[in-house]
């Protein structure tokens, strides 16, 4: 969000940031955040990401697994799920 507004194109930064997301467990600690001894290491950003969220500059927006164009970067696919998430993405095959 900042990076856009440093580089002068905060203007077509939507209000509030939309991120979609499939993972609910992530969703609820922005939302909450954490306590305990496993979250230490990410307290700092956590609180960040918190504040951005109650501020309701930064929502959520939860996507399943099928519709979800990020798995082709992330997870290994069949040829006909690689082929739906290129689509999606609006990438055409060169090859």
């Amino acid at each position: 969000m900042m990076l856009l507004t440093e580089l002068g194109q905060g203007s077509i930064m939507p209000k509030p940031f939309l991120i979609y997301c499939n993972n609910l467990g992530a969703q609820c600690v922005a939302k909450t955040g954490l306590d305990g001894e496993r979250s230490k290491h990410i307290d700092l950003r956590l609180s960040f990401l918190k504040d951005v969220v109650e501020q309701r500059k930064l929502t959520f927006n939860c996507v399943t697994s099928n519709e979800n164009p990020a798995d082709i970067f992330t997870k290994p696919l069949s040829a006909i799920k690689t082929t739906q998430l290129v689509k999606m993405l609006g990438l055409k095959n060169y090859g």
